[in-house]
């Protein structure tokens, strides 16, 4: 029983140390190549400090696919999914030709481009990696 309650202790403290160095380097390297704002860095550390990194890495898992359903169907909604799905191709060449380097039109700043609240979808992956860990 001591044994298993300090295997236990240890990965409690592996996870802690992996969430405190990891999460909050995450948001802010996705916020300079200009994928999402300031707000989405503070949400996504506090996710990684009340989930831990385990559980974390489940909600963020999740709020990206949310996100990406719910940008597609903004994209659908305004007519402009050919438009958004050149727009991905352009920026998937771009980020494999220039690197960790922000596109000049194709961020988050852009009002033209469709956008997706990732607050709602970082929610949604909150809820589900609590009551399904």
């Amino acid at each position: 029983m001591a044994a298993e309650s300090d295997k236990i202790a240890s990965r409690l403290v592996i996870v802690i140390l992996i969430s405190w160095l990891a999460v909050p380097h995450v948001g802010p390297a996705a916020a300079q190549l200009g994928a999402i704002g300031g707000g989405d860095v503070k949400l996504i550390t506090a996710m990684g400090a009340l989930l831990g990194f385990d559980r974390w890495l489940r909600a963020m898992e999740i709020a990206i696919l949310a996100a990406a359903v719910i940008g597609i169907a903004q994209a659908i909604r305004r007519g402009v999914l050919k438009q958004t799905l050149r727009n991905i191709g352009e920026l998937v060449r771009w980020l494999v030709g220039k690197g960790a380097v922000a596109h000049p039109l194709i961020h988050v700043k852009n009002q033209a481009m469709v956008r997706a609240p990732f607050g709602v979808a970082a929610a949604l992956g909150t809820v589900v990696a609590i009551w399904k860990p």
